[in-house]
């Protein structure tokens, strides 16, 4: 408790005590145990019986020494006065301010009481000293501050008594004068522990947090005593604080003892139930914490673990950008500066700013541009505004997660004359022409700004980005009227006018829909046809397979037609027309065939077809008539059995009871070891003769079940199957001996795809004419890994098996241009060898299979004719790639330009574009085999120019042969100032481009280092503030022979 200073009253004669009131000053922690007021005593100097005559001498005495000390006070204040000093300022300069932090602090711990020293704090050298009157201690158990003493400023030691043994305290202390309190010094300290103490609590070791979300770490740590015993009861107490900068607060020494410990900024969480993790939520993004953990056995706490860090994921912003500023360019109408400030809560990196316009067209629809701007940059130029058109800004700041809320302006007219809005335009179609629109338009009469042309923008897609819309230009100031060729059939398209003036772009008309006729249909005025070539093909005697013939599939293929073929349905009928025609079934198939199965056997049937096209039926086809095949069993199925045999558990014997009918022709036995296998997909054992009634298999594993069938066959077909039995092999006794390794393993590449891998087995028999379970003993199979190496594609680094029963096999499911290696090992019932020696082959190569990736295009340097194309090589190259092609266009179907780059470049400059033209790029990478697929075509639309080319480009050469000089006149006519002009020359194969730079007031320039023999097409450009003009006419130069 801190008071103010109070004067001692006058002396009570009756009492003899004088006092002083004390009012509370300021308030700590403890404030509640503190009094508003404090009234001291203490006993006056002045006894309280009568003076005696010596009393009284000795009293005048005093008196006339007060006197002449208060004469000798009021002559040093005059002497003060006249030299310029002033007592009172300086020490209002000397309590101008709180005492400074404390240095220096020493805790001695005993078990029941600590010793505390420290130093007074030291005083800045540069500044007034700060005067002390005392010091504040305070001390609690696990928490600071929890108890406060108060001595005085010429004491540098207390004792603190009344403490626990065992137990840890953190102590505090901070000076303090009639301004305030200073910054608190802390220290921690574990008193003793007496002799029949329990043992001290030990902190928790191995803290871990582990970031789960933007808002969430889970912090999870080891209890060593715990762990040795797990019956101790524990309970855990986690501290966290945010330490970014942003969000961290208080005051934190640096270098300190016991800095880190609790402030007013840590939170404390416990943990639920002895366990050891504690999951931390509603955390900040992108936010860096600090973590410590606490054990407590209920009656005494360990101390604080070390500490540790981690910092939270990032997450969207959660706050717009900050003072968004328009600011005007007086010289350049319709050019503004936007700046922003980022913003308070970005929760992480930003990456960029989306700069958004808009402004409302005639027909209320939105149109909006959007600026990408790098994350380091707070600002961007607008060029392309309309003076007096009110537009609506908006900032949206980007990270890694996502984007902001917006910072926007709303209507914000720009200074100047608007330029006139197109009025009513209407669209109709254009004369004698099925692909054309002609619009038309009007003008209002008042028009401010000076007309150049007009500007026509259509899409077929209405919610598409302005910069995404088709532009056409015209010019004439009295134009209201327009034809636009070239459409698709059938389509709509929105259309849009805008008119150009002397100042820029004005605002867009109002926006109209037509739609363009459809072209004639030659399909649908011809008539659909039947089906020709009806066949019916007996398979069996249930079975039919019908194929036909479609008139206009084979009217396109032979007269090498470039329509398409249209879906068709067809639909077959079928009857049986024994003994008596029966009721006709149909069936539908979207192909020119159709597999029939359940019929009745010996019976003959009657078949036709017909076609369903666009909605129209063709007339059934010519009936056709076929027998199926006659089912002469007259005996059930056969009864199959199967057991094993004594002393050879890999030996399973299949018996039957042989038909007596003599159209039987031969037996066939299936087998497998999966029972929910399609029996056609079982394998074969053997055909064997009608006389024979049981067939051996050798070589089964041990603990397998094996399923078996049989079928009669004849002439007409098969028979009835006989019940499927099963036979399960007995476990394996005797240890098969060690398999020899494989060795002289080959690899022969066939193909891009395809290769022979072949090898020795030093173990096989030599007799190969039987199969495997005719020989005795458990067969012997293979198994052969396989993998590429070597290669960036992501997903083919593991092995792929293969397990042959002879020692060769076909591989076909390669990858061309790869290098695989290749090992093998031998299989012998559950046993098997080690693997052979790696042996490696790559195939040949093939076209490229996929197209380069990540194609992007940006405008070439500072010409806004030329475009910089930019990609990546393709992810499937099959080979070495020799080189790339790079094509262009206006339209996305038709790529006509075309330029070849050699295969280290990934990038290629595309010159001569028109402005303000969007145009389709699109690369292919090619290799020695062939070219690969095309990439997905990326749209470029190339900025608009200003003013007029350089005129009268000349070029002669230097004193040096191999220089030239260029000379030019500047555009004409031109009121814009050049900041500086651009020559651009190559080679004519496109090669050796160079761009040389020189001043806007410079009408000549140096070209230095030419290649003799050699023609160069060289053009020159101006370029102004608010971009580039268009480039002069080409101008060809080569040395002349004579000079070299």
């Amino acid at each position: 408790c801190i008071y103010k200073r109070a004067k001692w009253s006058k002396c009570d004669l009756k009492t003899g005590l004088k006092t002083a009131v004390q009012e509370l000053k300021s308030i700590t922690h403890s404030a509640a145990t503190c009094e508003k007021t404090r009234k001291r005593s203490r006993p006056c100097k002045i006894g309280l019986k009568k003076k005696s005559r010596k009393g009284r001498r000795k009293g005048d005495k005093k008196e006339e020494n007060d006197q002449e000390k208060k004469k000798k006070h009021r002559e040093r204040k005059k002497k003060k006065r006249k030299d310029g000093k002033k007592k009172k300022k300086k020490t209002k300069n000397e309590l101008s301010q709180e005492p400074p932090r404390m240095t220096e602090l020493y805790v001695v711990p005993y078990s029941s009481f600590v010793t505390v020293s420290w130093q007074p704090p030291q005083q800045d050298e540069f500044g007034p000293p700060v005067p002390v009157d005392g010091y504040q201690i305070g001390y609690g158990r696990d928490f600071p501050d929890v108890n406060m003493v108060q001595v005085n400023a010429s004491e540098v030691t207390y004792k603190i008594t009344g403490l626990e043994p065992g137990w840890q305290y953190i102590i505090s202390i901070r000076a303090y004068n009639q301004m305030g309190v200073g910054q608190a010094l802390y220290e921690t300290v574990m008193t003793r522990l007496a002799d029949d103490a329990a043992p001290v609590v030990m902190p928790p070791i191995g803290i871990r947090p582990l970031v789960l979300s933007a808002y969430d770490i889970n912090v999870t740590w080891v209890d060593m005593a715990v762990k040795e015993n797990p019956e101790q009861k524990r309970e855990y107490y986690l501290r966290y604080r945010p330490l970014s900068q942003q969000q961290s607060g208080g005051s934190r020494g640096s270098g300190q003892t016991g800095a880190a410990y609790v402030t007013p900024n840590f939170k404390v969480r416990k943990s639920v139930s002895q366990q050891q993790h504690v999951l931390v939520q509603d955390l900040n993004p992108y936010t860096k914490y600090e973590f410590a953990v606490l054990a407590s056995d209920g009656q005494r706490n360990s101390t604080w673990s070390m500490m540790v860090w981690n910092v939270t994921y990032e997450a969207a912003p959660s706050s717009s950008p900050r003072d968004l500023t328009v600011i005007l360019n007086p010289d350049t109408p319709g050019q503004i500066l936007l700046t922003w400030q980022p913003p308070l809560q970005a929760n992480g990196v930003i990456t960029g700013y989306d700069v958004s316009y808009v402004i409302s067209t005639m027909d209320g629809q939105p149109q909006e541009e959007k600026v990408q701007v790098e994350g380091n940059k707070l600002s961007v130029t607008l060029n392309t505004l309309v003076p007096g058109v009110t537009y609506d800004f908006s900032v949206v700041a980007k990270n890694s997660k996502g984007t902001s809320p917006p910072l926007r302006i709303e209507e914000y007219q720009l200074p100047g004359n608007p330029a006139p809005v197109p009025a009513t335009l209407t669209a109709s179609p254009a004369p004698n022409n099925p692909t054309g629109v002609m619009l038309v338009w009007e003008i209002p009469q008042k028009v401010v700004a000076n007309i150049l042309g007009f500007v026509i923008l259509y899409t077929r897609d209405m919610p598409s980005q302005h910069v995404d819309w088709e532009v056409e230009s015209r010019l004439g100031q009295a134009l209201r009227m327009a034809v636009v060729e070239g459409l698709e059939p059938d389509t709509a398209y929105h259309f849009k006018v805008q008119a150009h003036t002397s100042v820029g772009y004005g605002p867009e008309s109002n926006t109209v829909l037509y739609r363009t006729p459809a072209a004639e249909d030659k399909n649908r005025l011809r008539p659909v046809k039947p089906p020709r070539n009806l066949k019916a093909n007996v398979l069996s005697s249930t079975s039919v397979v019908l194929s036909w013939q479609d008139p206009e599939m084979a009217r396109i293929y032979e007269e090498d037609s470039e329509d398409t073929v249209l879906a068709a349905t067809y639909t077959v009928r079928y009857r049986g027309l024994d003994p008596e025609p029966s009721i006709l079934k149909q069936i539908n198939s979207t192909f020119p065939s159709l597999y029939l199965m359940d019929l009745e056997p010996l019976t003959r049937y009657e078949f036709s077809v017909k076609v369903l096209r666009q909605g129209k039926e063709s007339a059934w086809s010519q009936p056709v008539v076929n027998t199926t095949f006659a089912a002469d069993f007259s005996q059930p199925p056969l009864i199959a059995e199967v057991h094993g045999r004594a002393n050879s558990p890999d030996v399973a014997v299949l018996t039957w009871q042989p038909h007596l009918d003599s159209k039987i022709k031969e037996y066939v036995v299936m087998f497998t070891m999966d029972r929910w296998k399609l029996q056609k997909q079982w394998q074969q054992k053997a055909a064997v003769s009608q006389n024979v009634k049981q067939q051996t298999f050798h070589g089964l594993r041990p603990e397998t079940t094996y399923y078996f069938f049989v079928q009669a066959m004849t002439d007409l077909g098969f028979g009835p199957r006989s019940k499927v039995v099963s036979y399960s092999t007995p476990k394996e006794k005797k240890a098969s001996p060690q398999l020899k390794v494989p060795d002289h393993l080959r690899v022969i590449v066939m193909s891009a795809h395809s290769a022979v891998v072949s090898w020795h087995d030093p173990g096989l028999a030599r007799s190969m004419d039987k199969g495997a379970f005719d020989r005795p003993g458990v067969p012997r199979t293979y198994t052969l890994r396989y993998r590429r190496i070597n290669t960036p594609s992501p997903g083919h680094s593991g092995y792929k098996m293969s397990w042959p029963t002879f020692p060769s096999i076909f591989l076909v499911d390669l990858m061309p241009g790869s290098t695989y290696e290749f090992q093998v090992r031998v299989n012998r019932g559950f046993h098997h060898s080690e693997w052979s020696e790696v042996v490696t082959n790559t195939t040949l190569e093939a076209a490229p299979g996929s197209p380069p990736q990540d194609v992007k295009v940006t405008m070439a340097g500072e010409d806004p004719t030329s475009a910089l194309v930019t990609w990546q090589p393709p992810e499937l190259t099959h080979g070495n790639i020799t080189g790339y092609q790079v094509y262009y266009g206006t339209k996305k179907g038709k790529l006509s330009g075309q330029v070849n780059v050699s295969s280290t470049d990934l990038s290629c400059r595309i010159q001569f574009l028109k402005p303000q033209k969007s145009y389709h790029f699109s690369v292919e990478a090619w290799n020695s085999k062939g070219r690969g697929p095309l990439a997905e075509p990326v749209k470029y639309r190339t900025p608009r120019v200003i003013g007029n080319p350089p005129t009268d480009v000349t070029i002669r050469p230097a004193e040096n042969p191999l220089d030239a000089i260029m000379n030019w006149q500047p555009p004409s006519p031109n009121t814009r100032k050049i900041k500086y002009y651009t020559v651009t020359y190559h080679t004519e194969d496109g090669k050796l481009l160079t761009v040389e730079r020189t001043a806007g007031t410079e009408l000549t320039m140096l070209l230095k280092d030419l290649q003799p023999s050699t023609t160069y097409h060289m053009r020159v450009q101006a370029h102004y503030r608010r971009g580039a003009g268009p480039q002069s006419q080409t101008t060809k130069y080569s040395i002349p022979k004579e000079l070299l």
